[in-house]
């Protein structure tokens, strides 16, 4: 369910030959992709739609892939480079989300890092040949203390 809703993205204004249909069928969808995907490193996404300033990036998106799909390249570049600057301001710390009662979203993730069980151990499947490939132990180990 995307964050923005049809009267959000036409508040910014309206567009020629863009049916609410389109809009609410895949424009606004796929701009809470791309948000989730933005701030999914930092924050657990989905987000809540009560965050004024993910729903602007919601119909930012939006607004990006029309322009972009109907190819004004001075809007989609533009608005790119908009995008760019709220994320990069989000993710760095330097602008915090908050909601629309005043609290602010703590990120799950404040060094913004991906973080994996298995990224202190050998990969599981390498060059060797298949015979030897191997999963390592100590993960084996670690995975089944978790479980009990």
């Amino acid at each position: 369910m995307p964050y923005a809703t049809l009267s959000d993205f036409t508040a910014v204004g309206s567009i020629a030959n863009l049916s609410a249909a389109d809009i609410t069928g895949f424009f606004l969808p796929f701009g809470q992709s791309r948000v989730d995907a933005a701030l999914g490193r930092k924050y657990t996404v989905p987000l809540s739609s009560n965050i004024p300033l993910v729903v602007q990036l919601n119909v930012l998106y939006a607004r990006h892939a029309f322009y972009a799909a109907r190819t004004k390249s001075d809007d989609a570049k533009e608005l790119g480079k908009l995008i760019e600057g709220i994320v990069s301001d989000v993710v760095s710390g330097n602008v915090p989300l908050i909601d629309s009662a005043g609290l602010t979203i703590q990120p799950s993730n404040a060094s913004g890092t991906v973080w994996s069980n298995t990224m202190d151990h050998p990969p599981a499947f390498n060059m060797l040949p298949e015979e030897q490939q191997r999963v390592s132990r100590d993960l084996l180990q670690e995975t089944r203390d978790e479980l009990d």
